[in-house]
């Protein structure tokens, strides 16, 4: 950042009456997006419609890292 935009950065954290490096960390907090957490309820509800689609599912943990790393390298799921 240049110098005229740490100036302006540290005015308004002086402003706000706080060090530059709290309003950096409050201006982030504020930028990240909102995650709310899932409800009790609502992670039964899922799991309880996960039951009933009847999706054929691995029998062991290593068939399903299996399949899943299958689909991944095969480039139809999108990479992050």
């Amino acid at each position: 950042m240049d110098e005229e935009e740490w100036q302006a950065n540290a005015d308004a954290a002086r402003d706000a009456g706080l060090t530059l490096s709290e309003w950096v960390r409050q201006v982030m907090r504020q930028a990240r997006p909102h995650r709310r957490r899932k409800s009790r309820g609502e992670i039964l509800g899922v799991l309880e419609w996960t039951a009933t689609i009847n999706a054929p599912v691995p029998d062991t943990v290593e068939e399903m890292n299996a399949e899943i790393e299958t689909g991944y390298l095969s480039g139809k799921w999108p990479r992050g």
